[in-house]
């Protein structure tokens, strides 16, 4: 264990006492908090006999505390990049529509079937005329 004094100063050290996930010192209450219940279960579980045994619980509840916080944290990053990833895959085919849709402005003939081939220009088509109407007029332009 940590042979240090529980107060400290300000440098590397700390830092790596508040943020280091090999740090010997737990300083987040909550975190402490949780580690204490780990101790507690683990105490329960294995009844240490001796001080040397007492240590590796207490260390190792400190451990899964850690872990447990660095899981969470890892799942609330994951969500966030699977967020990020839709609003720039949504963006992108925005884009790739609104310059496909340019194209077929410029000529309706050669650039229909590009712009029917995705999801975004389909509904685009879909919202110019009944599909009947509209898609038999490009029916020679998609035939392969």
């Amino acid at each position: 264990m940590n042979t240090h004094s529980e107060s400290f100063e300000a440098g590397p050290e700390a830092n790596a006492l508040k943020h280091g996930f090999c740090a010997t010192k737990i300083v987040d209450s909550a975190v402490r908090a949780r580690a204490n219940a780990f101790r507690d279960e683990l105490n329960k579980t294995h009844d240490p006999w001796s001080p040397e045994e007492s240590e590796a619980v207490d260390e190792l509840a400190q451990t899964l505390a850690r872990l447990e916080r660095l899981e969470t944290a890892m799942d609330a990053k994951v969500a966030d990049e699977k967020a990020r990833s839709a609003e720039l895959y949504d963006k992108r085919a925005l884009d790739a529509f609104q310059a496909d849709l340019a194209r077929f402005h410029e000529n309706p003939t050669l650039h229909a079937a590009t712009l029917g081939l995705t999801w975004l220009g389909a509904s685009h088509f879909e919202k110019l005329a009944p599909p009947q109407n509209l898609w038999s007029s490009f029916r020679p332009i998609f035939a392969v």
